[in-house]
């Protein structure tokens, strides 16, 4: 019985809507593949240049592993090197050659030259090149894309330390392999299926790279009386009624938080600087305090705003909201902005804390340091903004936390579907190398 349409899975339903039905890869039945080759019986490998590469000198391009992103290489962002004419010829990268990275986080990442381009590779790359006519380069490297590949990679690493393969672990790998024409078919099969699902991705990436835009674009209308301005035609309200105020008008303190040592388990978790997160407290990676001392003086209570005043300058000022999850006290690196809660709501200062307009002040009045920045209390309690009426704070609250879980909804959305595209190329893949496709 065909599933309902609400019962699909997110690559079952990108596949209904990508694929025709007639054009399905299972209609094409298995097609058989009568040889499995060791990769050292039709390849050979290569280990690269050492040499320091900079943006200043005339050269070759020098290839490494961190150039390599996405499957691509932005090759106006590889530095160069200077290399003699003997090595050059040795290392110069040729038109469907593969690279692969043999150590760190990328290890067995790999990448194909295609045309002609004037670059050489580092050592922590492997150049691998087919020398047996049986098997397409293309295929060879859409196999190391693939699960079987990848699976192969991780046996071959079971017990090492630090995970990484070398020239004879690619030549151990297996490979099983149709006549030429059939990995032919294939290839092109499997990038029609790709540039389908590529051009989906591509559609859903512009959904997720606008989502801080649209996120900055409603906290600049909350806060310059865009968001409210039917709600204060219909409740009598005139925007000439924000007023100016600084953080230290309308905050009792601006107090900095314990400098004492936490500890791995107790009775009051610390938030601290890596807890705040997008406007709220990020309950992992916890550290405690059984100090009664420091309980009593730190203790936070639903409500209260904490402001990062030390990390890395993209980070530092960050502000979240602290709701009551776990009993808390909040680190040194944190400022906690004790505020009138007459005057201000909570949500509403924590929302024009991580505005833009508060984003621009923290940039501006920050001092650098080595790896870190820092805003202190003066600084901080020094930030102006304009502030309506408790009641049309509350509206903006309200709608903002509509619209931004909206956005948040989104997103969510657009990182799931990614994910189901990217689960989709390797099922095609493993397919293709079963014999499938």
């Amino acid at each position: 019985m065909a599933k309902k349409k609400q019962d699909l899975t997110p690559e079952e339903r990108l596949a209904a809507a990508l694929v025709p039905e007639e054009e399905n890869m299972a209609n094409y039945g298995a097609a058989e593949y009568p040889i499995v080759l060791s990769l050292g019986n039709v390849i050979e490998t290569q280990y690269g240049y050492t040499e320091k590469s900079s943006f200043d000198v005339q050269g070759p391009y020098y290839l490494r592993i961190t150039d390599i992103q996405e499957e691509s290489v932005d090759w106006k962002n590889v530095p160069k090197c200077l290399i003699d004419k003997t090595n050059y010829e040795k290392y110069k990268l040729k038109n469907n050659d593969i690279v692969v990275a043999r150590t760190g986080a990328t290890t067995g990442k790999s990448y194909m030259i295609c045309g002609d381009i004037d670059a050489v590779f580092a050592s922590y790359l492997i150049r691998v090149q087919v020398t047996d006519k049986r098997l397409s380069p293309r295929f060879l490297y859409l196999f190391f894309q693939s699960p079987d590949y990848w699976s192969q990679i991780a046996e071959l690493s079971i017990g090492i330390a630090q995970p990484g393969v070398n020239a004879r672990k690619i030549r151990s790998l297996k490979i099983r392999i149709p006549t030429i024409d059939e990995q032919q078919r294939i290839v092109a099969r499997i990038e029609s299926l790709f540039a389908k699902l590529d051009a989906a991705r591509e559609k859903v990436q512009s959904v997720l790279d606008s989502h801080e835009t649209r996120k900055a674009a409603l906290l600049h209308d909350a806060f310059t009386g865009k968001l409210t301005a039917k709600w204060r035609e219909e409740h009598k309200f005139s925007y000439n009624e924000w007023h100016l105020v600084c953080i230290k008008d309308i905050c009792h303190s601006l107090k900095y938080g314990t400098a004492k040592k936490s500890e791995a388990s107790g009775r009051y978790v610390v938030i601290r600087m890596g807890n705040l997160f997008d406007g709220e407290i990020l309950w992992d990676n916890l550290a405690y305090s059984n100090d009664n001392e420091d309980i009593e003086k730190y203790q936070l209570t639903p409500g209260d705003v904490l402001f990062n005043r030390t990390n890395s300058a993209a980070l530092v000022g960050k502000t979240s909201i602290y709701r009551g999850d776990y009993p808390a006290i909040y680190a040194g690196y944190i400022i906690k902005l004790d505020y009138d809660r007459k005057t201000i709501d909570g949500e509403f200062l924590n929302y024009i804390m991580n505005s833009p307009c508060a984003k621009t002040y923290c940039n501006k009045v920050k001092t650098d340091g080595v790896n870190q920045s820092n805003i202190n209390a003066k600084k901080i309690g020094a930030f102006q903004f304009k502030l309506p009426s408790l009641p049309e704070q509350q509206e903006i609250v309200r709608i903002l936390g509509r619209l931004l879980a909206r956005e948040q909804r989104a997103r969510q959305a657009a990182e799931e579907t990614l994910a189901a595209i990217d689960r989709m190329k390797q099922s095609i893949l493993a397919r293709a190398f079963r014999g499938e496709l």
